[in-house]
């Protein structure tokens, strides 16, 4: 299940062109979406492999026979920097041989807002078996949250055969998604046999807010006695109820 904010590219919010080093050095003194020790190590690695410049990061990068730790660091370090080039090389290493490479380099295309990217993502999650692999797509969709993501998400929850981890994380990552159907398969899936399908089904339908789901959802927060490692489904449906809810009053409000 996905938990992360959505977080906003460090060379963003610098107000001008800045030196490599220097944005390394921002990263690590600003950076607050992750353990700032675990930033620090990440781009000592890397400048300890010889990384100094784009040039030799991205050299790194696209090596199969550097380390793959160190190709890791360096995915994950793309799109947070503002490199020029970023999410083409982001999307040529969504077909690299190294599944865990293939995955974090569709986790760092989650920072990326364009057609481009989105088309790339579900091109991937057609054709990647790796588990690893669907489960960062999925994510990535999720936080890019665009309308043609809906049909293939949609595809997934309703496919038996699909992993149920990848079910219910396609489930959640509909849930900022406006576009035709995506209700109707909430509700669908607010029905399904796995609970933590239903529980984020339940937590979708809430951030969606819409009032046509209120009367499944109390059937839910009424009847369902089924945990997961994020909590009670019941417990999730009758916080829908009251985000729903809440959202309804500051409707009228206004």
């Amino acid at each position: 299940m996905q938990t992360e904010a959505r977080q906003v590219p460090l060379y963003k919010t610098m107000s001008k062109p800045t030196s490599f080093t220097k944005r390394l050095d921002l990263l690590v003194t600003h950076f607050d979406g992750y353990s700032a020790a675990d930033v620090v190590k990440s781009v000592e690695r890397l400048k300890t492999a010889g990384v100094v410049s784009e040039e030799t990061l991205m050299e790194l990068l696209m090596q199969p026979t550097v380390p793959v730790s160190l190709r890791l660091d360096a995915c994950w370090l793309l799109p947070r920097i503002g490199l020029e080039g970023a999410e083409c090389t982001l999307i040529t290493l969504l077909s690299d041989e190294e599944p865990r490479v293939r995955a974090e380099a569709a986790m760092s295309l989650g920072l990326l807002s364009n057609d481009t990217v989105v088309d790339s993502l579900l091109s991937r999650l057609k054709t990647d078996p790796e588990l690893q692999v669907r489960l960062a797509v999925v994510h990535s969709l999720g936080t890019l949250s665009h309308t043609k993501s809906a049909h293939c998400l949609q595809a997934l929850i309703s496919n038996p055969e699909e992993d149920a981890t990848v079910r219910a994380d396609a489930t959640e990552a509909l849930a900022h998604v406006d576009a035709d159907g995506v209700i109707d398969a909430l509700l669908s899936a607010l029905q399904d046999p796995s609970p933590t399908v239903r529980f984020s089904a339940a937590y979708a339908l809430g951030e969606q807010g819409d009032p046509v789901a209120l009367p499944a959802l109390r059937v839910i927060a009424d009847t369902d006695v089924a945990s997961t490692e994020f909590g009670d489904v019941a417990a999730r449906a009758a916080e829908a109820i009251e985000d729903i809810n809440n959202r309804q009053l500051l409707d009228d409000v206004d």
